[in-house]
């Protein structure tokens, strides 16, 4: 296997640093200096790799996105709130592995969406479709064994959930805790989604 050329390490290195201080500081408090120097990159060679800082956003959201699906590539045949709250359970896990600081990066710079390009505001939106779509089709599955409630339309549960979560992370980082994030997911799966 060939080795990654300096430049394809550069390039990820620079979206390692970014999703970072994304997530913890937001898209508008973070600079591309700031970036920049971290990275001990030349502002030329960001420019090389990404057109603007509003496309280099935009990479970053979908490559997020990307890594954060890994975590609801559920089994077909597993339980479906038993790997809905696991996967869950994770992504809490690392919430609180960054003391509630370091939150979705989609509903951060969400927060900020009101008048950035166009660009941005596509990466986020195409984000928040796929993953209502894996809820919806695990939620699909669950009513199918009976493992969700039936009476409303997957979609509808998908919208909801997703909703629920990303209000319940941005008040996470608010309060610096994630108690009441984990109580309203496992009331969330134990009340309103179990038949």
């Amino acid at each position: 296997m060939a080795r990654p050329r300096k430049s394809d390490a550069s390039r990820e290195q620079l979206l390692s640093i970014g999703m970072r201080l994304f997530s913890v500081q937001g898209y508008h408090a973070t600079g591309l200096k700031q970036i920049l120097d971290e990275g001990n990159v030349p502002k030329g060679s960001f420019y090389h790799y990404f057109g603007s800082k509003e496309a280099f956003a935009a990479e970053i959201i979908r490559l997020y996105m990307q890594k954060l699906f890994t975590l609801f590539a559920f089994e077909e045949d597993a339980p479906v709130l038993e790997s809905l709250l696991g996967a869950h359970k994770k992504l809490i896990d690392l919430l609180n592995a960054g003391n509630c600081c370091q939150g979705c990066i989609l509903g951060s710079i969400t927060a900020e969406a009101s008048g950035l390009d166009s660009e941005i505001r596509q990466a986020m939106a195409d984000g928040f479709r796929d993953w209502q779509k894996i809820y919806e089709e695990l939620f699909q599955r669950g009513q199918k064994t009976g493992e969700i409630r039936a009476g409303v339309e997957p979609d509808k549960l998908a919208r909801l959930f997703l909703n629920h979560w990303e209000g319940g992370l941005l008040r996470a980082q608010a309060e610096g805790s994630s108690e009441m994030l984990e109580a309203s997911l496992n009331t969330f799966c134990g009340v309103l989604l179990k038949p």
